[in-house]
């Protein structure tokens, strides 16, 4: 197979007509061949690159054989020149041709857009975004990946937001003639148009036969360009510093209820205990009424972390050992070259992973109805990793399509720091209860609804809009600093301390008191939840006795009836710091949950804080 093997001038003239079909690069592409350098093809006017055409045309004389590969021959004036003028072409030394304007480019491809539609958009230089009235410049999302893991609906849902958030801080593209709704028509009706529709950020129509020269082409990709750079500059540029606890809460109360969740007049200050809480404590308990928004709050939590950096995991009631979350190394599969077997890694496993690999991404796992099974035996290496510090990871990494430990670092990793793990609970017979040790370890947010806060115009929540890079980063520190109260002390501490010291001999006569962790943890979250809601301190006690204290206390009548009437004491008549006695309770969200509580062991004999 050689050049000498071309005899046919027909075979020539098919080149040259695939050539126009497919364009001077896609048609180079296809062969393998780089643009000529001196000698050109002429024919009608137009010059090909001759050394290719030659190539190409030894395929079509020669089919079984195929077109000849670039290294086969060498072009040139006594090979490439000398054949094609033996075949009764013209061959001629000029310059390169010059490539077409975008401009001409662009109205090219509008005006064969209807022929080049009629086949699939395959090959290594498609046609992309053209149709029948026009061409858009666009700034818009990747679609893929949010279809593909929340579905049509839902995934579309997310786009939305986004797009409505990121408009926000590229106000400047108007003034350039971009859109910024949500107007774009591709006309193309449902299915991947639809897609790319709903996925666009921002926009720009050129009308077939109206596209403007490439001065002004270029400029719109420059503003369109430098609108994106400056977009992500925004979260870059701004240290978490720039960003106050106070901006944190505000934010993420304002994104919970334009998605559709609003606790009504207690919006804020559920808002403010959650993040209060998950920022003081990664690991956190909702629980209460059924339908009372406590899983919702999670899953609004995550979104304004961003769709990667959240994931729901349903708890199943097998869950009997650390394998659900850990996952296993599989004695069964086939170990690799250096004597390392696959291993199984199931959903969460794969996302702490991620994690560990993303120290500066805030990650939140939600571990749902997660009292469907004994909480101590699938959770207990959690708890002591995450207590402790100690490695309790396996150190993974993807080989193809198995996980492995790593080759390079194969001793476990400790739980990342930038892991916040929020559990919901359910109560019925088909549930188990939390033991101390795994409520001593959480900050425990119970659910109710008040009856001035029941909407009847209440709709499914949407997806929250992400918050900026350098919120994120905010919270990231404040989780992190474990010497945040130290640093950020609450304004009143030292009465603070004195009550939780009130608080500790109270419970010693009972023999429940608490330890310095409680203390140390009863400070942090006090000081997070004042910077965040500007509260006092006598707000921040009563959140530290609802969720850190009452949580530890069930049991029978004769045990718990006494410890529970001394703390409603305590809760009613704190002393106010002027030292006389308020008329109202003291600690009011506390007092309605023991009061609660007493009722109940009254009745039933018998308590726990979930009831």
């Amino acid at each position: 197979m050689s050049l000498n093997d071309l005899t046919e001038s027909t075979a020539v003239l098919k080149a040259i007509e695939e050539a126009d079909a497919l364009g001077r690069r896609a048609f180079l592409n296809k062969y393998g061949f780089g643009p000529s350098r001196e000698y050109f093809l002429k024919h009608d006017g137009n010059l090909y690159d001759s050394k290719a055409i030659v190539g190409a045309a030894h395929g079509f004389q020669h089919p079984a054989e195929g077109p000849l590969q670039s290294s086969a021959f060498s072009g040139g004036e006594s090979t490439v020149k000398r054949k094609l003028e033996e075949l009764g072409f013209d061959v001629v030394v000029s310059e390169p041709p010059a490539a077409a304007s975008l401009q001409d480019r662009l109205e090219s491809a509008l005006r064969d857009y209807p022929g080049a539609r009629q086949g699939p958009f395959t090959g290594t230089d498609p046609i992309n975004a053209v149709f029948h009235s026009g061409v858009y410049l666009t700034l818009a999302q990747g679609v893929t990946e949010p279809l593909r893991r929340l579905g049509a609906a839902d995934g579309k849902a997310e786009l939305r937001a986004n797009a409505k958030s990121l408009r926000a801080s590229l106000d400047p593209l108007k003034a350039t003639g971009f859109s910024l709704t949500n107007d774009i028509d591709l006309h193309t009706g449902a299915g991947l148009g639809s897609n790319y529709e709903t996925s666009t950020i921002a926009y720009k129509l050129y009308d077939k036969g109206a596209v403007p020269g490439d001065e002004q082409l270029l400029s719109d990709l420059r503003a369109l360009v430098e609108a994106y750079e400056q977009m992500v500059s925004l979260d870059t540029a701004t240290s978490e510093g720039n960003v106050s606890p106070r901006d944190l809460l505000i934010a993420f109360a304002s994104s919970v209820k334009e998605a559709g969740l609003d606790y009504g007049a207690r919006h804020n200050l559920i808002c403010g205990t959650f993040l209060a809480s998950v920022l003081s404590k990664p690991f956190v308990l909702l629980t209460g009424l059924t339908g009372s928004g406590k899983t919702q709050i999670a899953l609004k939590f995550g979104e304004w972390l961003g769709e990667a950096r959240r994931l729901v995991v349903p708890v199943r009631p097998d869950w009997t050992g650390p394998e659900s979350l850990f996952g296993y190394e599989n004695a069964l599969s086939v170990p690799d070259p250096e004597g390392r077997l696959a291993w199984f890694v199931p959903p969460a496993l794969e996302f702490m992973i991620r994690a560990v690999h993303h120290q500066d991404e805030p990650h939140l796992l939600v571990l749902d109805e997660m009292n469907l099974a004994h909480v101590e035996r699938y959770f207990a290496d959690f708890l002591s990793g995450m207590e402790s510090g100690e490695p309790a990871l396996p150190n993974l990494v993807k080989d193809g399509p198995y996980w492995r430990v790593s080759p390079s670092d194969p001793q476990p990793v400790p739980i990342p720091r930038n892991l916040w793990v929020v559990g919901t609970v359910n109560v019925d017979e088909t549930t188990y209860a939390f033991s101390p040790k795994v409520l001593d370890r959480a900050q425990t947010i119970e659910f109710r609804v008040a009856t001035e806060d029941l909407n009847p115009g209440a709709s499914r929540p949407t997806i929250a809009a992400a918050a900026p890079a350098s919120f994120l980063a905010a919270m990231l520190h404040i989780s992190r600093d474990p010497d945040w109260q130290s640093t950020h002390p609450e304004v009143d501490e030292a009465l603070l301390v004195e009550s939780l010291k009130n608080l500790h001999k109270l419970l010693a006569k009972h023999d429940l008191e608490f330890g310095h962790r409680t203390l140390t943890e009863a400070l942090r979250f006090s000081s997070t939840y004042a910077a965040l809601s500007g509260v006092g301190w006598t707000q921040a006690l009563d959140l530290i006795v609802l969720q850190m204290i009452l949580p530890r206390i069930h049991g029978s009548r004769p045990r718990v009836e006494p410890v529970l009437t001394d703390l409603r004491g305590y809760c009613t008549t704190l002393m106010s710091p002027s030292g006389a006695a308020d008329s109202t309770p003291s600690l009011p969200s506390s007092l309605l949950k023991v009061d609660r509580m007493l009722r109940i062991v009254r009745a039933n004999q018998f308590v726990s804080f979930t009831e």
